[in-house]
């Protein structure tokens, strides 16, 4: 048989020294360290059938056009790379600016932000309570009130499972030790919704119990020493010996966190469902009959649902009333609903909240924006498509008439805007649960999915916008 051509012993050796010398070469050469480039920012597509342009990094995704699906869990955050010495960069959940180069904000990692340089000079001020508690068991968000560049609040649950706030004097460098909320013997899970300070004094923290069974009750607790003691104002749990109204908590946060306001130390306003102010610091709550304007269709069941009040001064805010029919309630008295408002109005107040008038909303659906008295944005829609575009709507004179500042806004419907003047503004994306509520009507929302957009032209164009980590 003949014999097939083969390797020789000596070719084989020859080979064998090469591959040793190629594996000595590779242990002695450094460390390959990969670099995160930014591609430049691209311009933001009009067209309604085009999605958000890709943003610089991978914190800031492009946003599908695919449906969201409600309370979807939250996305877990792929750390960053950088190289050494390179400045980090940053996605916010919740972002505060001061001014045009101080601000706040939560980072998608739960880090609570603080710059005084602008939007490339981030710096990491949590608490070290909060940074060092066990990956398991730290929160995925805490809840934060920014009042100023020194004042700040923040609460979560420790690892006892205690509901802690901890407050800030000095712009974040130091932090007061955690104060547990006296809630000890409340039933249930006891959730903090939202903060609101009037000054550095008098606060009020926004909790919920689900107790289960479709029940949510809200707690009430206020400060009046900047949050070193707290107690509880007002509790909604029902008891069978109270006949006062009973103020709600809200299910789903379809509108976001921001659920009550405090105009001074005694006149409060909440909206989850209804519109209720209080007349003693939140100790007590009653309900605001709103009236309706005319021209409104007709319902054969009609289902009413009042948004949380926005106030742009003391005297001056407003809430969207949407209506719908009550077969288009997903689970009363819950607040998902099938589908656009069959009508909706905005109703407003002057004096403070102590009258109320209905005025035109330029859209059936939308999120109202209050920069003072007579300046705001309504970025809303009329058109159950998802794939439709929004509009910005902006109003100078508070709110008798409304202009529209594009015909295919390129911010989501339902981000979070505001605006630091006339010009200059801020969106990113939807507060907690607004994502899932407005993601049924803007197939370019997506839970998870970061992006942060600027406008200095008073919202006419937007474009996306990377905040960093201050460089080392």
């Amino acid at each position: 048989m003949k014999k097939e051509p083969g390797i020789s012993l000596s070719s084989k050796f020859k080979w064998i020294c090469l591959v040793l010398g190629a594996l000595l070469v590779g242990c002695s050469s450094p460390v390959f360290t990969p670099t995160v480039t930014s591609s430049p920012p691209t311009e933001i597509p009009v067209s309604p059938t085009e999605t958000l342009p890709v943003l610089p990094t991978e914190t800031q995704p492009v946003l599908p056009t695919t449906l969201p699906t409600p309370m979807v869990a939250p996305a877990t955050s792929i750390p960053l790379i950088s190289t050494p010495g390179a400045p980090l960069p940053v996605s916010f959940t919740s972002l505060k600016m001061i001014d045009d180069q101080t601000g706040w904000g939560i980072s998608s990692t739960g880090q609570i932000l603080m710059t005084v340089g602008g939007m490339n000079a981030w710096q990491d001020v949590t608490p070290k309570e909060l940074a060092n508690l066990p990956p398991m068991q730290s929160p995925l968000q805490p809840i934060a009130f920014f009042l100023d560049a020194s004042h700040a609040w923040v609460t979560y649950p420790e690892n006892n499972g205690d509901l802690v706030v901890q407050q800030t004097t000095d712009g974040g460098q130091t932090w007061q030790p955690p104060i547990t909320l006296p809630a000890a013997d409340l039933a249930g899970e006891l959730g903090p919704i939202s903060f609101y300070f009037l000054d550095p004094q008098n606060g009020w923290l926004w909790a919920d119990i689900h107790p289960g069974m479709m029940h949510v009750y809200p707690i009430l607790f206020g400060t009046t020493d900047g949050g070193l003691s707290w107690q509880t104002d007002y509790s909604g749990v029902p008891n069978a010996s109270s006949s006062k109204t009973l103020l709600t908590g809200s299910f789903s946060l379809s509108y976001g966190s921001k659920v009550f306001t405090f105009l001074n130390k005694n006149s409060g306003l909440a909206g989850t469902g209804s519109l209720y102010s209080s007349p003693d610091g939140g100790r007590t709550w009653e309900t605001i009959q709103l009236k309706q304007p005319a021209g409104l269709p007709s319902f054969t069941r009609p289902y009413t649902y009042v948004t949380p009040p926005i106030f742009g001064s003391a005297m001056d805010g407003a809430v969207l009333v949407t209506m719908y029919e009550f077969d288009n309630v997903y689970i009363p008295p819950g607040d998902l609903f099938q589908g656009l408002p069959k009508a909706s109005y905005l109703a407003w107040t002057h004096d403070g909240g102590n009258t109320w008038k209905p005025g035109n909303a330029p859209a059936l659906e939308g999120m109202l924006t209050l920069l003072d008295g007579q300046n705001g944005w309504f970025l809303g829609k009329s058109d159950p498509s998802p794939d439709a575009p929004d509009t910005l709507f902006v109003t100078s004179d508070g709110g008798k008439s409304w202009s529209p500042v594009g015909t295919d806004s390129t911010v989501p419907l339902g981000s979070q805007i505001q605006f630091v003047n006339a010009n200059d503004g801020f969106a990113l994306q939807p507060d907690r649960g607004a994502v899932a509520f407005f993601g049924n009507y803007d197939s370019r929302l997506v839970q998870g999915n970061d992006y942060l957009l600027q406008t200095l032209d008073g919202g006419k164009s937007w474009t996306p916008l990377q905040a960093a980590m201050k460089g080392s």
